[in-house]
């Protein structure tokens, strides 16, 4: 698609300067699109799972970017902010969108390369992009927003030490997900985090986490091990129809009365 600079309605000539919410939610025929410099906005959800969509150029005339409107853009290998915009930009040619002021990455795809000037990744920022196996996150990023991973096809990554929370549904649906690497500067796991990771087996939680949400683990039904190094008790509610082995620090043990800990076999590491 090449959105037209104006168009012409019943006599009159009107300029293009938006392209509204949803606008080509669902297209599944879109393979490639070109916005002209006359638009200034993009709206949430505007290209919201475009499946066979592969490329997007956006115009140095663009000021505003509801959200992340390429979300579930399964195919999008290419995204390209033009030079010269004075909001937005995709330095490196990292195949995202970064917004220039705070950089952070509000959207990126299957080929994005994280730039290590990017210090934060944005809400659903690549939600949806299943074709999205594996990533690094430089040190330069210190806060991941919420559901940034849901339902990609990550399959294991790294959290670097730059961060401190996992925030709210981060790897929610991420089916193919088995390892991740939390840091020992971790403290927070939001709500529903890990939930519906079916291919995840076992995970750490770093010594100085206290703050956890609900149903982390929701969903999760190969997860086996789960060792915590903190002396407080985890907040680990959810619904565990299997068997499921907790460790825990030497001398923690009796922190877990086996009545709330019913489906778990709690043991000291050594």
């Amino acid at each position: 698609i090449l959105v037209p600079e104006s168009v012409t309605y019943q006599g009159a000539k009107y300029q293009v300067t938006s392209i509204d919410e949803s606008a080509f939610c669902g297209n599944n025929l879109l393979l490639s699109v070109k916005i002209p410099n006359t638009v200034v906005e993009i709206g949430a959800n505007a290209f919201l799972s475009c499946e066979k969509l592969v490329s997007i150029t956006i115009p140095k005339s663009v000021t505003s970017i509801t959200d992340n409107p390429l979300s579930g853009c399964v195919k999008l290998t290419k995204i390209v902010v033009e030079q010269g915009n004075s909001v937005y930009d995709s330095r490196e040619n990292c195949n995202a969108i970064i917004r220039t002021s705070d950089n952070e990455l509000i959207s990126g795809c299957s080929k994005t390369v994280l730039p290590e000037t990017v210090t934060a990744i944005g809400k659903e920022a690549f939600s949806g992009i299943s074709m999205l196996t594996a990533l690094t996150i430089p040190n330069s990023v210190k806060h991941i927003a919420e559901y940034a991973f849901s339902e990609t096809g990550l399959t294991t990554l790294t959290i670097p030490e730059s961060v401190t929370t996992i925030s709210e549904g981060l790897f929610f649906e991420c089916k193919q997900l088995k390892t991740v690497t939390l840091p020992e500067t971790l403290t927070k796991i939001d709500n529903v985090a890990f939930k519906g990771c079916s291919s995840l087996t076992a995970i750490t939680i770093p010594c100085n986490v206290t703050n956890f949400g609900t149903m982390i683990f929701e969903s999760c039904p190969r997860l086996s091990t789960i060792t915590n190094h903190g002396k407080t008790p985890a907040s680990l509610s959810f619904t565990a129809d299997h068997h499921v082995t907790l460790f825990v620090p030497k001398g923690s043990k009796s922190e877990y009365p086996s009545d709330e800990w019913s489906n778990f076999t709690i043991k000291e590491i050594e």
